[in-house]
């Protein structure tokens, strides 16, 4: 029964959360006649910002971004890869009737993140090979952070998305979405432990490193209170990895006022 309270009671601090940080934000912004999708309305931004409500008030994370995705959708009204409030979505949708032209979410890829959205608004509506998919990758891909070691399309697709007969790349289901994700966080764990062997080292310095293992690496050590490596680690990475991404550096402040 405790177990069951203790679940409730995240759902709702959650629920509490997200609605009100969602009737914060514009539902639109217009420009020049053209509908602008709100980035802070989308999954990515919106679990950045959970996550740093609950390390700010010393808790702990209550879920992980695929179940926070699958949270938004049982919750919220999704449009555009944005989410809304039943309410606010209903003026979206009057607004977009008004004005159809949108300017989408992920339009280039900068990050990993971002070509995981960039793919899904790719695949939305039908399945595509590599093939398919990589001239346009190409042409929309754009510098990354300095220092954030994007992966390769091939392996973004493979750590996230499920392949047909016709070696086809989908979106997957929400449980198989679940099992994907087990697997890229092993895979996002171990390469973040060599993160943390190069930073043991005397003098040693990490000059490339993938954003999202060290977020991923930030949150199991901040989730095991093992607050002296976060240090250690975000000691040795480029500095304007860590000072330009607010999850890092919010366990990064975090961590550093407990050691």
């Amino acid at each position: 029964m405790r177990q069951s309270d203790d679940n409730q009671n995240i759902f709702v601090s959650t629920q509490s959360f997200i609605e009100e940080l969602l009737t914060r934000l514009p539902v639109i912004i217009v420009n020049e006649k053209k509908t602008t999708a709100v980035v802070e309305r989308s999954p990515k931004i919106l679990y950045d910002r959970l996550i740093a409500f609950f390390v700010q008030n010393g808790r702990q994370i209550p879920m992980d971004a695929s179940e926070f995705q699958r949270f938004l959708r049982d919750t919220f009204v999704e449009r555009d890869g944005m989410f809304f409030t039943a309410e606010q979505a209903i003026k979206y949708d009057d607004l977009r009737r008004q004005i159809p032209e949108m300017v989408s979410l992920a339009l280039f890829v900068g990050s990993e993140a971002d070509g995981v959205q960039w793919l899904k608004r790719e695949l939305v509506d039908k399945p595509q090979t590599y093939q398919d998919l990589q001239p346009k990758w190409m042409q929309d891909l754009v510098a990354p952070k300095k220092g954030d070691a994007i992966p390769e399309l091939m392996q973004i697709l493979e750590e996230n998305f499920l392949k047909n007969e016709d070696s086809q790349w989908y979106i997957p289901d929400a449980e198989n979405e679940a099992d994907l994700e087990k697997v890229r966080t092993r895979r996002l764990l171990r390469e973040f432990k060599t993160y943390v062997e190069a930073a043991e080292k005397p003098k040693g310095r990490i000059k490339e490193a993938r954003l999202e293992a060290l977020r991923t690496g930030f949150k199991n050590c901040y989730q095991e209170k093992d607050f002296a490596t976060i240090v250690r680690v975000g000691d040795r990475i480029p500095q304007s990895l860590l000072t330009e991404d607010d999850v890092l550096l919010q366990y990064y402040d975090i961590a550093t006022n407990r050691i």
